[in-house]
């Protein structure tokens, strides 16, 4: 059976990956913030500085392995990085003192850099418009199905012991990397699938749009933010609201459920497509959410905040992918800038976030993330007024694939 942008194989493998892998990783990241402070003896600081160092390994293949996209067949690629990311993930365990836990958990980071952008370039081959738009959604929906589920999942089995969730997530990437390998090996469109290389693209000519650089922007505003979220929102929780690790993954789970909400409604509206203003917007909300978040101290509030951050990531997420893949002809590695500009942005994020709030407060720190948010916003209306100067000409094919 085919299916426009892609085999049915092909999207059963890239969605079933995507959540078990989103599971895996949310695991692993909010794990290994209590496990390096609690089990390890890790300050606020050197804790961002471990999560610095995988984003920031993470960035660094990206960039250098965009080649790979066009030699390796994407099925190849996922499987290797998943058993590298569980490997790497044991070596955390195993490691004998505190000092080894960076260079491993670096490593780990650079192993996912080989799964993400193969996984989406390979599912969104040939897929245009309203097809590019569903495939993507149906994708951000299995991969924020997972983040929903480990937030809740991590700080039970955390409170459990502390070394179980990083076993799990190990564990699921190991399996879910035979998964992908031995599926590969049983579909034969799977094995003669060449949509990867260069001959691909042969013939045909590019029509990028100019909008993937606001969206770009907003893309980078708002993982800063998520840098904090991830690093310095779980530990501010436990020490000044006095949450416990349960409580955090609840506030978590909150983001994650409305994260899958609007990744849900943007697959299925078009208004959005091409226009900056709804990036805009989500900007401006995600500033004011912040300023809020400063002096929340209560479980619902928090709740209702993570709300609003979550529906506001899924329009910055979502419209950097569609646009940056919208009319290119390498979307794999449209999606290793994509990738790039989320990791550097956590890494700034982690970096700057560890180090503000060790020497001040959350309070201080989620006041500077309001402030890049707006200031994202004021430059994503700038590139909107230089856009309509030069006249953007987005592409569209013609036929079904716009419906």
């Amino acid at each position: 059976m085919q299916v426009k942008g892609g085999t049915a194989g092909k999207q059963a493998i890239v969605y079933t990956a995507a959540f078990a892998v989103s599971l895996a990783i949310g695991m692993v990241n909010l794990s290994i913030v209590f496990y390096a402070k609690d089990i390890l003896g890790l300050a606020p600081a050197q804790v961002g500085f471990l999560a610095a160092m995988w984003c920031a390994s993470y960035a660094l293949v990206c960039l250098v392995s965009r080649k790979l996209h066009d030699l390796a067949p994407p099925r190849f690629l996922i499987a290797g990085s998943l058993a590298m990311m569980a490997l790497f993930v044991f070596a955390v365990l195993a490691a004998p003192s505190a000092l080894w836990v960076f260079p491993f958990y670096a490593l780990f980071g650079a192993s996912m850099a080989l799964f993400w952008s193969p996984l989406v370039g390979w599912l969104s081959v040939g897929a245009e418009g309203g097809m590019l738009n569903r495939l993507t959604a149906r994708f951000n929906m299995s991969w924020s199905a997972g983040a929903i589920a480990s937030p809740y999942a991590t700080g039970r089995l955390y409170e459990w012991r502390p070394d179980i969730p990083l076993q799990a997530g190990g564990g699921i990437l190991l399996a879910t990397a035979l998964f992908v390998g031995l599926v590969s090996m049983l579909l034969p469109n799977i094995r003669s699938d060449r949509s990867h290389r260069p001959e691909h693209a042969l013939g045909r000519k590019d029509f990028s749009t100019a909008y993937r650089f606001p969206a770009w922007i907003g893309l980078g505003a708002t993982y800063f933010g998520m840098g904090i979220l991830t690093t310095v929102f779980p530990l501010a929780s436990r020490s000044e609201a006095g949450f416990s690790e349960t409580q955090v993954g609840k506030a978590l789970l909150v983001f994650g459920l409305c994260n899958f909400a609007g990744f849900f409604l943007l697959g299925r509206m078009k208004t959005w497509h091409f226009r900056v203003f709804p990036m805009a917007t989500a900007l401006s909300i995600r500033a004011c959410a912040f300023l809020v978040l400063a002096s929340a101290r209560t479980l619902g509030p928090i709740a209702g905040l993570m709300a609003v951050l979550g529906f506001t990531l899924s329009m910055a997420y979502t419209a950097s992918i569609f646009h940056g893949a919208s009319g290119s002809l390498y979307k794999a590695k449209r999606m290793a800038i994509h990738e790039t500009v989320i990791s550097s942005s956590v890494v700034a994020g982690v970096l700057f976030g560890g180090m503000l709030y060790q020497a001040h407060s959350a309070r201080a720190v989620y006041g500077i993330v309001a402030l890049i948010s707006g200031g994202a916003a004021v430059a994503q209306a700038v590139c909107a007024k230089k856009i309509s100067v030069i006249g953007e000409k987005h592409w569209l094919p013609a036929g079904n694939m716009t419906e």
